[in-house]
């Protein structure tokens, strides 16, 4: 190799390795950047989506207990709501809540698992027989594991209050579900709290009562973050804003429940949010290990390799000159090996021991509409294989066209259509993974049939035959 032209060669290659590192660490860092502005938008947008959610099942749960105060005061004969719970045990399934409780004109609720409590001082009677509508949540229920939403409205009977219905919705079983967004694969963290900052409902796993802050500081958050939460929250301020905490900075988002005061927070955990980050960084260092460990290897194959060149060259030649010769498919000579051939066969002075053989797979277009080219494939490379396993033994096969194969004997042979029912017998032996048989149809013309035909004529009498094989075979099958 020219000492010049190596060293060009290798220059190169450094000043293009240089600028793949410059763009990496330049795309890196860039990446970088929109991480931390992807993790913006998600807050936010999630706060947003979440505390729209909310509202929507705060709206709709109120018009579904309403909804059912309606249907059960129609079903009432008097001021006592007497067959109570039948009548709520066939609406509730139509409703989004996990139980529905009546409390009769006296305060006591009548429906609680089977036992009767007086809940005169529950806020959602005392509302509730005043005519109101509205939300209490139970953060101490008897016997449920979770914080309860009661939905409760009065109930009716001749324009007069009578009692009152309560749904409740599971803060944990119902709303819960609506809290959960991911960033990057990772789960974002979700906290709804009451208008005093009590936390209703969160993905993080707390025990008893807490309160927004008691939730932060679960997670590291430092007390001047917990400060700027209290904030947003206070003034239903979405805007995003970065905190810190023992795991690092990262980003959160307070939406407004409209329906209540409540508030949402999504928050991008600071070791999820670092994660990525980290791993943008990894990325960036494995990609400049990668390209300089490709670099040396680069050199150090060229300084093994340079003697070899030459070889590898003439090598490469000859392999490209049969190539050029061949189908890469079925391994049989191509349609250019094929027209060569005919061209010196045609300039002999005589073709009286020339046999042209045409053949054509039969179905390739159904196998390809119903079972895919994969499968058409297979079938071309199973014809090619039969051929060549039959008649490559007395001539030479090619692949002339898609489906379409020749077989040129220069010799004269006897016995030669044993060879045909031999090739029969391969076509019934073949089975593929994606096709279960294979059938190919085949003219033949023998110049000593023909005398006086020339070459162009012993061609289109094979392909003739062909055709009327083929014909025959459709006769009895699925057209193509």
């Amino acid at each position: 190799m020219d000492r010049v032209k190596f060293i060009k060669n290798n220059f190169f290659i450094i000043v293009v390795a240089f600028l793949v590192i410059f763009v990496t660490v330049a795309y890196t860092n860039l990446s970088r950047k929109r991480i931390r502005e992807y993790a913006r938008y998600t807050v936010e947008q999630n706060a947003h989506r979440i505390a729209s959610q909310v509202d929507s099942c705060i709206i709709s749960s109120r018009a579904s207990i309403q909804l059912t105060s309606v249907l059960a005061s129609k079903t009432m004969k008097s001021n006592v709501f007497e067959d109570s719970k039948s009548v709520i045990d066939f609406l509730l399934p139509s409703t989004p809540f996990t139980l529905i409780e009546y409390i009769d004109q006296d305060g006591m609720n009548t429906m609680y698992n089977g036992e009767t409590f007086d809940a005169s001082q529950r806020v959602y009677y005392r509302e509730g027989i005043k005519g109101n509508s509205g939300i209490w949540i139970n953060y101490s229920p008897k016997l449920a594991s979770e914080y309860l939403l009661n939905f409760y409205t009065p109930l009716y009977h001749n324009d007069e209050v009578v009692g009152v219905l309560t749904g409740a919705l599971g803060a944990v079983s119902n709303i819960l579900p609506l809290m959960k967004a991911s960033f990057f694969g990772n789960d974002m963290i979700g906290i709804l709290c009451d208008e005093k900052g009590k936390v209703i409902s969160s993905t993080l796993n707390l025990q008893g009562e807490n309160s927004l802050g008691d939730a932060l500081r679960s997670i590291g958050i430092d007390e001047k973050s917990v400060d700027a939460f209290y904030l947003h929250s206070k003034y239903a301020d979405s805007s995003v804003f970065q905190f810190d905490g023992k795991k690092g900075y990262s980003y959160a988002s307070v939406g407004s429940v409209e329906q209540t005061g409540w508030s949402v927070v999504q928050i991008v955990p600071s070791p999820a949010f670092h994660q990525v980050l980290y791993r943008s960084l990894y990325e960036q260092f494995a990609a400049i290990v990668l390209i300089i460990l490709l670099f040396l290897g680069y050199i150090f194959y060229i300084s093994i390799q340079a003697k070899k060149v030459n070889r590898i060259h003439e090598k490469r030649e000859t392999e490209l000159e049969n190539e050029t010769h061949h189908d890469g498919l079925t391994g049989l000579f191509n349609r250019r090996a094929y027209e060569e051939d005919l061209e010196e066969t045609d300039k002999q002075l005589s073709i009286n021991n020339i046999t042209i053989i045409a053949l054509d797979v039969n179905s390739l277009k159904k196998v390809n509409d119903t079972l895919g080219h994969i499968a058409g494939d297979e079938l071309i490379m199973g014809a090619g294989l039969c051929i060549k396993q039959v008649f490559s033994k007395v001539g030479r096969c090619y692949r002339t066209g898609g489906d379409e194969f020749a077989v040129i004997i220069k010799e004269p042979m006897e016995g030669f259509y044993s060879l045909v029912e031999e090739f029969e017998a391969v076509q019934k032996e073949w089975q593929g993974h994606y096709v279960s048989e294979i059938s190919v149809s085949l003219g033949i013309a023998c110049a000593k049939d023909y005398p006086r035909a020339t070459l162009k004529r012993l061609l289109h009498i094979a392909d003739e035959q062909m055709y009327e094989n083929k014909r025959d075979y459709y006769a009895t099958k699925t057209s193509d």
